[in-house]
C-alpha cells in the first residue's frame, strides 16, 4: 500500500513540477527574459554566480533537474498522508500543501540558491506556478486507485475502486416455476371452446303454392 501511494505521488507529483517549469519558462518570455532564465538561476545551486553569463545549456538542465526533484520529493510526502477517497478533502488538502510549500520555499529555499535568486522568483510567479501543482496534486487519489488496482492486493485495493451495481435477474428455474402456474391460472381463466351451431336443415317457408293442393 505504501509503494503505490509512493509512486501514485510521484506520478502527480512530476507531472506538477513539469507544469511548474512550463509556467516559470512562459513568464521569463512574458517578462522579456530568454525562456530560461529562471532555470538558469535554479542551477546556481551547482554552478554559483556564472548562470547569469551562460546560456542554454548545462545550468538550464541543472536547475530543471534540481526543481523537478525537489517537486517530486514534496508529493511523495504529500502522499503518505493525503486521502485516498474523496475529491474535495484532497483538493483542500492539496491546496493548503501547496501554500505551505510557497511559503517554506519564499522563505528557505530561493535565497539558498542565489542571493539575487528571489527577484527572479518573486511571490506572485512562484504562487501562480505552485496553484498549478496544487491542481496536479488533486489527481492523486484517481492514480492511487489505479495503481493499487493494478499492484495492489485485491482483498483491500477492492475496496477503493468504485465498482456499478449489477442488476441479476431471477434465476431460471424460479422463472419456470412462476410461469407455470400463471398459464395454469390462465387455462382456468378461459371459457371452454363451443361448437359452432349448426345451420337449420330447411329455412321457412312463409306462404306454400297453391298448386301443392
Amino acid at each position: 500500500m505504501r509503494l503505490c501511494r509512493l509512486m501514485a505521488g510521484l506520478d502527480v507529483g512530476v507531472a506538477g513540477g513539469m507544469a511548474v517549469l512550463l509556467w516559470f519558462a512562459i513568464h521569463s518570455r512574458m517578462s522579456g527574459e530568454f525562456w530560461w532564465s529562471k532555470l538558469n538561476v535554479a542551477g546556481a545551486l551547482f554552478y554559483g554566480a556564472n548562470v547569469y553569463s551562460m546560456g542554454l545549456g548545462k545550468a538550464t538542465l541543472a536547475g530543471t533537474s534540481l526543481l523537478l526533484v525537489v517537486y517530486a520529493a514534496a508529493s511523495a510526502a504529500f502522499s503518505q498522508f493525503a486521502p485516498a477517497t474523496g475529491y474535495a478533502r484532497n483538493a483542500l488538502l492539496a491546496v493548503l500543501y501547496a501554500t505551505a510549500l510557497h511559503l517554506a520555499a519564499n522563505r528557505f529555499f530561493w535565497p539558498r540558491l542565489d542571493p539575487f535568486a528571489p527577484s527572479f522568483f518573486a511571490v506572485p510567479v512562484t504562487l501562480a506556478g505552485n496553484l498549478l501543482y496544487a491542481l496536479s496534486l488533486t489527481r492523486f487519489p484517481g492514480r492511487f486507485r489505479a495503481l493499487a488496482a493494478t499492484f495492489g492486493d485485491s482483498s483491500w485495493s477492492g475496496a477503493l475502486l468504485v465498482r456499478r451495481p449489477q442488476i441479476v435477474g431471477p434465476p431460471e428455474g424460479a422463472a419456470e416455476a412462476r410461469s407455470a402456474p400463471e398459464d395454469a391460472a390462465g387455462a382456468a381463466a378461459r371459457p371452454e371452446s363451443q361448437p359452432p351451431p349448426e345451420p337449420p336443415a330447411d329455412p321457412p317457408q312463409p306462404f306454400r303454392n297453391l298448386d301443392d293442393r
